[in-house]
């Protein structure tokens, strides 16, 4: 999708992307204020700068286990986001590319591997952490991710794979 393609199209409310997608570009859906719910297909690699920022009304982004690159400032202003997923090779970032900790109710970790909780993670009691179904076990021994409400495997998601793929 080309660079701000649907800036500020505030009439935009929901998005349904090809499966043969492969990148969506700076600003694309920038200012797109009522759009909800944003589900990338697996072909998504790349989203560019800005591509969701300000979309205020964003609650929901569920990236596939094969995003490769994710530009800083990709949901600035999405005060709304109360569920996401992060992909393997963003576990250090991500966190803190999600506005709105406090929100926040279902967080997806779609992992190869069992890793401590990044620094810029702000646990929150109400929200239930999706961990691989192979590294339940080692999520719930440790303190640090005990801090979210419940931690449960991908598997119980309506989303995810016990492997972290989309369903």
């Amino acid at each position: 999708i080309c660079q701000s393609a649907f800036d500020c199209c505030e009439e935009l409310i929901s998005i349904t992307l090809p499966s043969s997608l492969r990148q969506i570009h700076d600003y694309a859906f920038n200012g797109c204020d009522n759009i909800d719910v944003v589900a990338l297909p697996e072909g998504v690699k790349n989203i560019g700068k800005g591509a969701f920022g300000g979309c205020t009304k964003l609650r929901s982004i569920l990236m596939a286990i094969t995003m490769q690159k994710l530009e800083d400032g990709a949901f600035d202003g999405c005060t709304s986001i109360e569920e996401f997923s992060i992909p393997n090779d963003f576990k250090n970032r991500m966190f803190g590319l999600v506005p709105s900790a406090s929100k926040w109710k279902k967080i997806y970790l779609l992992s190869t591997e069992y890793y401590k909780m990044p620094k810029n993670c702000t646990p929150n009691k109400s929200c239930t952490l999706y961990v691989p179904d192979a590294f339940l076990a080692q999520f719930k021994a440790d303190a640090d991710w005990m801090q979210f409400g419940a931690i449960e495997p991908l598997s119980k998601s309506r989303y995810f794979t016990k492997e972290g793929f989309l369903k």
